[in-house]
């Protein structure tokens, strides 16, 4: 950050393991908030076996396309690659906190997602070792063909998935285990309620064709839902699923496929209507 604007990096940049300053050797352990963000030129980053933080926003908005990361890194913010246009992350095989696998930034153990790739695209089905999507997880823009979440993803956090998110198929797997979703980044589907009361809703998932929900979901606030306002076409509920929870489906008017293949006992009234009246 300089004199009120960012720093406008291009090119391929290596960062030394040290500076000197007034004769003094001094070591480069961390990519500070905010270091590189807006440098849209920026091509490539060389990170030092020094570094052992990567703190928020590091990375915000840069052109770069793929990072390794060294074996010294013991920290990464879960905003560090915010609104980045990754297409992979690899990790030094000798890093004992972090991994990387297909190009998705994972904790050393596969239990939690740290950073997926914004450019990845395709079909992306999250590990089962995985047991919850945390904020920020997923950057603004990511484009999937098909996300397909676990029985063992329990949660998902508010902002998991970033600005204009666009997933085609979305598959929650079968299952008895309950999944909490959280609210949206920044989008916003808002209605009247029954009682002319307004209601807005912000959906997890945006532009989502075809669902398949296969087990029990549970919305952290009334704000939440999963694809509300989404051009969802085909919706398939497993057998696990007894029950919708009110304004699901709101504003989902281009829904023309239902398949039941078990036993749904409680439907809201005019699920798939644009509103309640």
């Amino acid at each position: 950050w300089n004199n009120g604007s960012f720093e406008t990096y291009q090119g391929d940049i290596v960062i030394p393991d040290k500076v000197s300053y007034n004769g003094v050797d001094y070591p480069v352990v961390s990519i500070g908030d905010c270091a590189f963000a807006n440098c849209r030129a920026l091509t490539s980053v060389t990170l030092p076996s020094s570094i052992i933080t990567i703190e928020g926003n590091a990375f915000r908005y840069t052109g770069i396309a793929s990072l390794t990361i060294p074996k010294s890194v013991e920290y990464i913010n879960n905003e560090a690659f915010n609104y980045s246009q990754f297409s992979s992350f690899n990790v030094d095989d000798a890093n004992e906190k972090y991994v990387s696998k297909d190009g998705v930034l994972y904790n050393k153990n596969i239990t939690k997602i740290i950073a997926f790739p914004a450019k990845k695209g395709g079909t992306y089905a999250i590990p089962s070792t995985i047991a919850a999507i945390g904020s920020r997880v997923f950057p603004a823009g990511v484009a999937l063909d098909e996300l397909i979440i676990p029985n063992s993803v329990t949660k998902i956090d508010d902002y998991a998935f970033g600005t204009n998110a666009q997933i085609k198929k979305l598959t929650i797997e079968d299952g008895e285990n309950e999944l909490t979703i959280g609210v949206a980044d920044n989008y916003n589907n808002g209605f009247y309620d029954e009682y002319n009361n307004y209601i807005s809703i912000r959906p997890m998932f945006q532009s989502v064709e075809e669902f398949y929900w296969g087990r029990p979901l549970k919305y952290s606030n009334t704000y939440s839902s999963p694809i509300a306002g989404n051009p969802v076409r085909k919706v398939t509920f497993g057998s696990y699923v007894t029950s919708i929870p009110k304004y699901t489906f709101n504003n989902c008017w281009s829904v023309s496929t239902v398949d039941v293949k078990g036993g749904i006992s409680q439907w809201c009234k005019f699920d798939f209507s644009r509103d309640y009246t």
